[in-house]
């Protein structure tokens, strides 16, 4: 069950590529890899692909007491694969929230494994965060997962409840993103906002006292669905 306890550590773990553990916008000495369902190739970081670095740097930019622990996986992995790591996550209780960038468009028997373990996850009172651009996208498609986009008509971030099913739209702008070691851009997409309302969330749930009232009213609205 969900409950408002603190604790001192507010762990996340991210689903997404690996990281440069050099990035200077990462406090890589608040971050840990876990390789054991990672591919050779998924455990070397690609200067072509700093998804995981932009990921991780925004999370910490939210929530500088962060501690992240990374599951590093690329583009050939499998849905069995993300649900291998969920389910790890779960029966570990690594931590309270998972961030995920990554989707699938075909609903198949392994995306049906994959919401039965998100709904464990959230019975259980683990938060997963997944962008989610369009409705029929797995896992942020899920109604046990808090589904995020962007939106350029808002001004600010928003929440609603739809069907028994929670997205967040946050206004559609270029993030300041590292990207490599120390090497920025500009760019836009629900990858970025996912990591920002990760990080946003993961602070209120291990600190009541934030002051962000929509991050509050999300919590509690997590807390009814459960």
């Amino acid at each position: 069950m969900i409950d408002d306890k603190q604790t001192d550590k507010i762990t996340v773990c991210v689903i997404d590529s690996m990281i440069d553990m050099k990035c200077e916008g990462i406090n890589t000495k608040k971050l840990s890899v876990i390789p054991y369902f990672s591919s050779k190739s998924a455990l070397v970081f690609k200067e072509s692909n700093g998804h995981g670095n932009a990921v991780c740097s925004l999370i910490h930019n939210k929530n500088r007491n962060a501690e992240i622990i990374l599951f590093p996986v690329d583009h050939s992995d499998s849905p069995d694969k993300i649900t291998q790591i969920l389910r790890f996550i779960l029966e570990n209780h690594l931590s309270r929230i998972v961030n995920i960038s990554l989707g699938f468009y075909k609903y198949t028997d392994s995306i049906r494994k994959m919401e039965d373990t998100c709904n464990e996850l959230l019975k259980n009172g683990i938060f997963v965060v997944a962008a989610c651009p369009q409705d029929n996208v797995y896992p942020g498609g899920f109604k046990s997962v808090i589904g995020v986009t962007i939106d350029k008509c808002i001004e600010d971030m928003i929440f609603r409840c739809i069907n028994g099913k929670v997205y967040v739209w946050l206004k559609n702008e270029p993030k300041t993103l590292w990207w490599r070691r120390d090497y920025v851009i500009r760019e836009y997409g629900s990858s970025f906002a996912t990591a920002e309302v990760t990080g946003m969330l993961s602070k209120y749930i291990y600190d009541s006292e934030c002051e962000n009232k929509i991050i509050k009213e999300l919590w509690q609205l997590m807390k009814r669905i459960q």
